[in-house]
């Protein structure tokens, strides 16, 4: 669906117009809706044109999308650091005709102390966003079932392309009565219509309390050619296990498919859950939340970051934790180790 073009700028602007294109095409009203998020005050349901990148300024690429009474300029940075200058310089150059409202959207890869204000004197409406804010906030809001494969598929594109750093520092919240197969493999299943989300964490709550969290080392689909009365044999399971990787695999991919094996097998026994296709498995080590940890009450803290998705919650972890998460393993996470606040 997202496509190489001749410069990596190239590629970030004509994607996110095919991202446009894509979502209008199955329902313009959210287009539209998705399109006033971005760029903040404008709101229309009239038809919708993209044109893909032609024009290069000096610094800045740019794509252009049409409406009636609206020009929206789309540009995109090289990914080194900013000149605001030189972005002046080719929002002046820009051909602008005369429109109800022109606007420019700039998305970036790194982020930066930008404000429409700066921009007053040109006779522009600007917006300003990055792939990380554009991927965790504004495409979480479309994910609905139909929107699903097209926002999975561009946030895919962007981990790929190195745009957004892959939700290393998000915790998956997981509000389950059926745990316990989760603690014991340490792996979470989620139907593939739900989309694809590299976050780095699952949590996994009973009762209104975090029992136990993992960090995820692998997430995979898996496609099964055997029986339903065949799942009860892990062996057989394990032998006709073919593996679509969704990140990079950590560890034996032998000992992941004897895993997983052993996983299948054990949902089709005691839930009569059948795994064989259109699941993707969420793998890592179990680490248990002890009842004097902090990191019991996570899924309570600072509600105002969960961002939902069918039954799950996101958090950024960053909100809760200080210091440099990279730096604590996830057992120490599980203790509530540098939580920024005590138990709420």
């Amino acid at each position: 669906m997202f496509l190489n073009y001749s410069t990596p700028e190239s590629n970030r602007v004509n994607n996110f117009l095919r991202l446009l294109d894509q979502i209008y095409d199955r329902d313009p009203k959210i287009a539209l809706e998705f399109i006033s998020h971005c760029i903040n005050d404008y709101k229309d349901t009239k038809g919708l044109e993209t044109q893909a990148q032609h024009e290069q300024g000096k610094f800045f690429q740019s794509g252009y999308l049409i409406q009636p009474g609206l020009k929206l300029t789309v540009m995109t940075d090289s990914g080194s650091q900013l000149d605001v200058k030189k972005l002046k310089s080719d929002i002046r150059a820009l051909d602008v005709p005369k429109y109800e409202k022109n606007c420019v959207l700039l998305i970036s890869v790194k982020k930066y102390d930008l404000s429409p204000e700066d921009f007053q004197d040109f006779n522009v409406h600007f917006a300003y966003e990055t792939f990380e804010s554009l991927c965790r906030h504004k495409l979480c809001d479309l994910r609905s079932q139909e929107m699903n494969d097209i926002v999975s598929e561009y946030i895919q594109y962007c981990l790929e392309d190195g745009l957004i750093d892959g939700f290393r520092h998000y915790i998956g919240i997981v509000d389950n009565t059926n745990i316990e197969p989760m603690r014991t493999f340490g792996i979470y299943d989620e139907p593939v219509e739900c989309g694809f989300s590299s976050h780095g964490y699952i949590g996994f709550c009973l009762e209104r309390n975090m029992k136990f969290l993992y960090k995820i080392d692998s997430i995979v689909r898996v496609s099964l050619e055997c029986e339903k009365h065949e799942l009860e044999n892990q062996s057989l399971i394990a032998q006709t296990m073919v593996l679509k990787h969704d990140t990079e695999t950590v560890g034996d991919e032998r000992e992941l498919k004897r895993k997983l094996a052993a996983y299948i097998s054990e949902r089709w026994k005691n839930d009569k859950k059948d795994l064989r296709h259109g699941y993707r498995f969420y793998c890592g080590q179990p680490y248990e939340v002890p009842l004097n940890s902090n990191t019991r009450c996570l899924h309570l803290f600072n509600i105002t970051y969960l961002r939902s998705t069918h039954d799950r919650a996101f958090l950024d972890l960053r909100t809760a934790f200080e210091g440099d998460l990279d730096s604590l393993s996830p057992q120490q996470i599980a203790m509530g180790q540098n939580f920024r606040y005590g138990r709420t």
